[in-house]
């Protein structure tokens, strides 16, 4: 990592990056926190109206199992070594769900769109010590396995990778003309997948006027019917700083996914 130079701080991007890499929470899937629906009575058979009534209906709320589950697969900042900081607080699924208008990961119809609210859960994003490597994660516990899967195969298409390309350039692009996110992902047999519950591997370059700005690792994995998106960003930094980075995300899901 120690060829990139740096014209877009990582730490102004992680912002952007984890509405786009953290499943765009702040929004609901479709079971959004509260429905509101309006109903007109029928006529009266007096010449007394009444108004309309209104009725609000909760959406279907994970079972706790479910929650604690999801939970349990995220990295919290307790989780991380001495010397690592919150850059962005973790995103509020519990309370908020997914977001709906998330065309990359939560299509309509798509599985991720069916799970209650609370079964979804993400984890701070996290600044290594004294360089620019963030590591962020969220999960999704689906109803089983068999939805899980959809879910995994789903997201490791090229077609997701390139959704998530062009989002990352709408989140972090604005006002800037020369900013560029290409799709650096290798074949996947190279990325790992089909090891250690990786089931999808993408990666991003961020460049911004012609020099690298940023390297974006995105790793989906799959333990039982939680879906888990790890995701690693390098900014500019020597070759032993990447690596320390790197082994803290392994060691991290040796621990969560054991």
């Amino acid at each position: 990592m120690s060829n990139l130079r740096s014209r877009v701080l990582p730490s102004l991007l992680a912002a952007a990056l984890v509405a786009v890499l953290a499943a765009c929470g702040g929004g609901s899937s479709d079971a959004d926190a509260t429905a509101s629906s309006t109903s007109r009575p029928a006529a009266a058979q007096t010449t007394t109206t009444e108004k309309p009534t209104t009725t609000t209906t909760e959406a279907p709320k994970a079972d706790p199992a479910t929650r604690a589950e999801a939970a349990s697969r995220v990295f919290d900042e307790g989780d991380f070594p001495e010397g690592w900081t919150v850059a962005v607080k973790p995103l509020d699924y519990a309370g908020e769900g997914i977001d709906d208008d998330d065309d990359c990961t939560n299509p309509d119809g798509g599985p991720l769109s069916k799970i209650p609210l609370g079964a979804a859960a993400g984890g701070p994003t996290m600044r290594a010590p004294g360089y620019p490597a963030f590591i962020s994660s969220w999960a999704a516990t689906f109803e089983d396995e068999a939805q899980a899967t959809a879910f995994s195969e789903q997201v490791a298409t090229p077609e997701h990778a390139a959704c998530t390309a062009e989002a990352l350039q709408a989140a972090g692009g604005k006002g800037r003309k020369d900013y560029k996110v290409t799709v650096t992902s290798g074949p996947p047999a190279e990325r790992g997948v089909g090891q250690d519950h990786r089931v999808a591997a993408d990666s991003f370059e961020i460049s911004d006027g012609g020099e690298v700005a940023s390297i974006v690792y995105t790793d989906t994995f799959q333990v039982g019917r939680t879906v888990v998106t790890v995701n690693l960003e390098l900014g500019p930094m020597t070759d032993e700083q990447g690596a320390a980075a790197s082994a803290v995300e392994a060691e991290l899901r040796g621990k969560k996914f054991a």
